[in-house]
């Protein structure tokens, strides 16, 4: 017994030993603006894009690329027409679209490469960018925890 909580004692004192966690998975995430304002949304995805969560990498297509599906009824289907034409060899890519909405609020449709939202309520998010000053952090946090749930949920659609 006390050869196991030594061994144990060791490993939780070398850095770098068994207890280490695996790097945060690669995602390619192109942000489209379709509506709502621009800098909130440019504001909450570099809030995640910290390497806690996933590492951004550069996407092989720019927001460009997306811009008419902005328009388009099914902007689902819009997006996910032009990501059969992409090149998919590197990390998933995930487009963030932004939504219109009334008055301060913000919101997502996130859309991976599959054939369709693997988690569909947890790929389309709102948010409230005017309680972010608010004195309390809940609200910023959990705009946080549904963005990063968003972009996780439609890079899942790869098949990781």
């Amino acid at each position: 017994m006390l050869r196991c909580l030594g061994l144990m004692a060791l490993a939780l004192a070398v850095p770098g030993s068994a207890m280490a966690l695996p790097p945060p998975p690669p995602v390619a995430v192109v942000l489209v603006h379709a509506g709502g304002p621009p800098e909130d949304s440019e504001q909450l995805l570099e809030a995640i894009s910290d390497g806690s969560l996933f590492e951004a990498v550069a996407a092989p297509v720019g927001a460009e690329a997306f811009e008419a599906c902005g328009a388009e009824p099914d902007r689902e289907a819009c997006v996910r027409g032009v990501l059969a034409g992409v090149d998919r060899s590197g990390a998933p890519i995930v487009v963030v679209m932004t939504l219109p909405s009334p008055g301060f609020y913000g919101g997502w449709q996130c859309i991976g490469e599959g054939s369709g939202p693997t988690r569909a309520e947890r790929q389309r998010i709102g948010f409230d960018p005017s309680r972010w000053d608010n004195a309390t952090a809940r609200y910023w946090e959990d705009d946080r925890q549904a963005a990063a749930s968003c972009i996780l949920a439609a890079a899942s659609e790869s098949g990781w």
